[in-house]
């Protein structure tokens, strides 16, 4: 990630190390490395993905950019929209470049078509495994329609501020309201309130903040490649959110995004975060880096929080599991276990 920011930055090594570190250390996506189910498929496809934008920019190698996405893919197919991304980033960052090669940058999109019409074409055919499912078994059309609209304001907003903190502001809001409104505290009413209310205006507030900030900066900051930096983050962010509408196994409105989901579409949250700072602070570094330190050591608190909570809950999980192995060596084929709860 540090060699990409510093390409699209110019260089500009202080501020690409920042948001290396943004995206390396902020709680949002932890799950990607955290949990080991997710983190070979999710870290393999982001690095080829890092490695499809890195020599398409620096090289202007376009059929090995396509390689490299393509096994991307291959790990996870969270970089689909990279078949837009790459030649947009062109188009962005050096407009002339793209002008005069447009032919062959629409060798990218038009790989990326057939790469879809191979995919949904496979919903034709039978699957060896009866178990997986498809996006429209467990979603109807219109959670469908509303995920699509609402997904970047969540995935955008919960890479800025990790959702567990989004929810505890959301909760700490809906306990000002009166119980007739978002119910009682403690209730699942209360609970329902939060996520499908409370916690989607702040996602709407900070997601439109961010695209007032960026309107405004578009127009008026005058230092060219960092105003496009920021804009290609957003941009980013947005278009990277889309795949995990489609993502089986959920139903109804999903008020909160998996960690590991956030992981790509956070690269270009922060590298817009950071931009737009480093805009503010009228391009000095020093201030930059007073504004930007403080916010990365809150989200490797943030971080350490989620981690240690993941832990307890781990250790909890596997005593249960060595005092059934103690207790139950072997286990007849027919078992049930009961377990009694607090809640």
């Amino acid at each position: 990630s540090f060699i990409f920011f510093s390409s699209l930055l110019k260089n500009r090594i202080l501020i690409s190390i920042i948001a290396s570190l943004f995206f390396a250390l902020a709680a949002s996506g932890h799950q990607a490395t955290s949990w080991i189910a997710a983190d070979i498929n999710t870290h393999g496809s982001v690095i080829f993905g890092l490695l499809a934008l890195i020599v398409l920019y620096n090289f202007n190698k376009i059929w090995l950019s396509i390689i490299f996405l393509i096994t991307s893919l291959l790990f996870k197919e969270a970089t689909v929209a990279f078949f837009i991304i790459l030649p947009l980033m062109i188009y962005i960052f050096d407009k002339r470049r793209f002008l005069k090669n447009w032919v062959s940058y629409l060798k990218i999109p038009l790989v990326g078509f057939s790469y879809l019409f191979f995919r949904f074409s496979m919903f034709f055919f039978q699957r060896a495994n009866v178990e997986d499912q498809i996006v429209t078994e467990t979603q109807s059309l219109f959670d469908i329609i509303v995920n699509i609209v609402t997904f970047p304001a969540k995935i955008f907003s919960q890479s800025v501020i990790p959702s567990g903190q989004l929810l505890s502001l959301a909760k700490s809001i809906t306990k000002i309201l009166p119980a007739g409104i978002s119910g009682l505290y403690g209730t699942t009413a209360f609970d329902v309130y939060t996520e499908q209310v409370t916690l989607q205006i702040l996602n709407w507030t900070i997601f439109l903040a961010g695209l007032l900030v960026l309107i405004y900066f578009g127009r008026k900051a005058k230092n060219r490649i960092v105003k496009k930096t920021a804009i290609f983050g957003f941009i980013f962010a947005v278009l990277n959110s889309y795949i995990y509408v489609l993502s089986p196994g959920r139903s109804g409105n999903i008020p909160v995004i998996d960690s590991r989901n956030i992981y790509l579409p956070s690269l270009g949250a922060f590298l817009f975060l950071v931009s737009i700072i480093f805009i503010l602070s009228k391009n000095k570094i020093i201030k930059t880096l007073l504004i930007l330190l403080p916010l990365l050591f809150l989200n490797i608190f943030w971080l350490e929080k989620e981690l240690a909570f993941m832990a307890n809950r781990g250790t909890e999980r596997k005593q249960i599991l060595y005092q059934i192995k103690s207790l139950y060596p072997t286990l007849p084929e027919k078992t049930i276990f009961y377990f009694v709860s607090d809640t």
